[in-house]
């Protein structure tokens, strides 16, 4: 995968791999500006904005539509954190 960059007649736009396989996100060059010119302290409270919209919806519909939920999101955890501990034993230097 990787970044596909493109532009229809007034957008530009970028499409981005994330750690989940097959999710991108589309955002205008003003959007990734935007939040590039944004502080840490601005970013978080942006991740907490969209944390607390979505909370409502994680538990709603049938008890098993809700356990699969759940269960997709500890699997994309886990592959999350695989990623970064194979990383991180790739990019350690070997004793000398």
């Amino acid at each position: 995968m990787g970044l596909y960059t493109g532009a229809t007649d007034k957008l530009q736009y970028k499409f981005y791999d994330t750690h989940r396989p097959g999710f991108l996100i589309m955002q205008s060059e003003e959007k990734l500006a935007e939040y590039r010119r944004m502080t840490p302290a601005e970013r978080l409270r942006l991740t907490f904005d969209l944390i607390e919209e979505g909370w409502p919806y994680l538990n709603i519909g049938t008890e098993e539509q809700v356990r699969r939920k759940h269960q997709r999101i500890r699997e994309e955890n886990d592959l999350f954190n695989r990623r970064v501990l194979d990383c991180l034993a790739r990019t350690k230097k070997a004793p000398e």
